[in-house]
């Protein structure tokens, strides 16, 4: 009786709005390679929904968390900085999940710590037909934070910075020949905070995404919700409705960009590449180096 009420408190603080990682100690498991794992107080955790009933596995990395997390669950992450090779999310561990931290401030995950390299995202996605979520998480020093080349990615209350590009400043005042210096120095590579390609179903929201060298960008998708985010101080646009050619046979349709915050990007506020029955309205768009929109 005492191990069922235990559980089902736990069932109650995950149906909360606020997302709350579980207390560690009534849940701990092995994750199938490192044995049984038990966080002491105030150390970074990452919990797992198992298929077993009531059952959440307590993982060593992310990774595994991917790997093992049931189809349709949930992986929880406690506060705490957590540095990792690239996570993926494709072939056998493609599957619905929802990735949540427990603080958007307190979730620190980065590829690297000493900032961004070439090819080493965050996260990685090639996950057709799979509705894959991350929310109230903090992701930095990647190539890309989330980089899904196939897949229906939302990405909710997260925070995204040096991306691509370390936040080394610009020498001023900014002219055409110091970014072009910066851009192809050894502070940038050719990535960004968010790229997400091909969705048929993604929101983007409630994200502060700054200092990277692209800021929001939604490709080829459709059905794409792209609302109240703060996109600033990145090197290109702070936020893309973007096309994999330029000859008008892509990019994205009935798409709704409302109620950002755009400004100080190095390109424009809001770049519309090709595409077709797409809104953009109501957004705060200034000071941006380019243009406030370009379509």
């Amino acid at each position: 009786m005492k191990k069922l009420i235990v559980m089902f408190t736990i069932a109650i603080m995950f149906s909360n709005t606020s997302p709350s990682v579980p207390a560690p100690s009534p849940v701990s498991a092995g994750d199938g390679s490192a044995g049984v794992l038990s966080p002491g107080p105030g150390e970074p955790y990452i919990y797992a929904e198992y298929p077993e009933e009531d059952t959440w596995l307590l993982c060593s990395t992310l990774q595994k968390a991917v790997k093992y997390v049931i189809e349709g669950g949930e992986i929880w992450i406690g506060d705490g900085l957590y540095t990792t090779e690239t996570v993926e999310i494709s072939d056998s561990n493609a599957k619905n999940m929802t990735i949540v931290g427990e603080s958007e401030a307190g979730v620190i995950i980065q590829a690297d710590a000493s900032g961004p390299v070439a090819g080493k995202n965050v996260f990685t996605v090639n996950a057709p037909g799979k509705d894959i979520t991350f929310q109230e998480l903090t992701i930095r020093n990647g190539d890309y934070g989330i980089r899904s080349s196939a897949g229906n990615v939302s990405v909710l209350h997260c925070t995204l910075y040096h991306n691509g590009y370390d936040g080394y400043p610009y020498d001023g005042p900014p002219t055409q020949s110091n970014a072009a210096d910066i851009w192809a120095g050894s502070h940038t590579t050719n990535g960004g905070a968010i790229r997400i390609q091909s969705s048929t179903s993604t929101e983007i929201a409630h994200c502060t995404v700054y200092e990277n060298a692209r800021g929001i960008r939604f490709q080829d998708g459709t059905n794409g919700n792209i609302h109240h985010n703060e996109s600033y101080g990145n090197i290109e646009s702070g936020i893309y409705l973007a096309a994999s050619t330029y000859n008008g046979d892509s990019g994205c349709s009935d798409c709704n960009v409302h109620d950002n915050e755009s400004y100080d990007n190095m390109n424009n506020g809001i770049l519309c590449i090709g595409g077709i029955n797409n809104i953009v309205i109501g957004n705060n768009i200034y000071d941006n180096w380019n243009s406030g929109i370009t379509l």
